[in-house]
């Protein structure tokens, strides 16, 4: 009988001694992903002062496209919908060059109906993707001093894609089906009230 008292005793320190050692490893992985984190923040933040344009222009707070307009080299990255308003850019100044942009493209395809893309060359390249996008024309506007080879350019509209899906499009989506709820709620009180008289 002393003996089992002991072993249950020691079986029951040993069982807390673990919890408590594997809720201790636990906590040091926590605090240690949060100073990993941190200098991640830190890291980043830096970085964004460092290729922060030099001109006047300031990085929009939109970081996943900034972090695409620097994956693939480009100096600008400018979404715009089909009538020209910005859906989203990297620049916090860049509704005139995308509007603009937007301007010349609807005058090309005036002329030449089935565009795929258009490729304006100075000191740089100004490259207009039209894309169909949940049947909305949506009209990515780059700026690089490198072209982009096919391969990289459908990775970066797919990545475009699943950044509006996720991002922008899915708040335009949740409004529709608010309004589309409200219309129908609406129709359905007219046609009892009507169905009352």
């Amino acid at each position: 009988m002393y003996y089992e008292l002991i072993f249950f005793i020691s079986f029951i320190l040993g069982g807390i001694l673990a919890y408590l050692l594997y809720k201790y490893k636990e906590n040091q992985k926590q605090q240690s992903f949060k100073v990993i984190e941190m200098e991640l923040v830190e890291n980043l933040k830096e970085l964004k002062k460092q290729i922060e344009p030099t001109d006047d222009k300031k990085f929009s707070k939109e970081f996943d496209l900034v972090e695409l307009s620097l994956n693939y080299e480009f100096d600008d990255i400018v979404i715009t919908n089909d009538e020209g308003f910005i859906i989203a850019s990297t620049y916090e100044d860049s509704d005139e060059f995308g509007s603009t942009l937007f301007r010349i493209f609807e005058n090309i395809k005036d002329y030449l109906k089935k565009v795929k893309k258009v490729v304006i060359q100075s000191d740089e390249y100004i490259i207009i993707y039209p894309i169909e996008y949940m049947n909305e024309e949506i009209y990515i506007i780059t700026k690089t001093k490198i072209l982009p080879n096919p391969v990289e350019e459908k990775k970066f509209l797919d990545e475009i894609k699943h950044l509006l899906d996720n991002k922008y499009l899915h708040q335009l989506r949740t409004l529709e089906n608010i309004s589309d709820k409200f219309i129908t709620k609406t129709i359905d009180e007219i046609e009892g009230n009507v169905t009352n008289i």
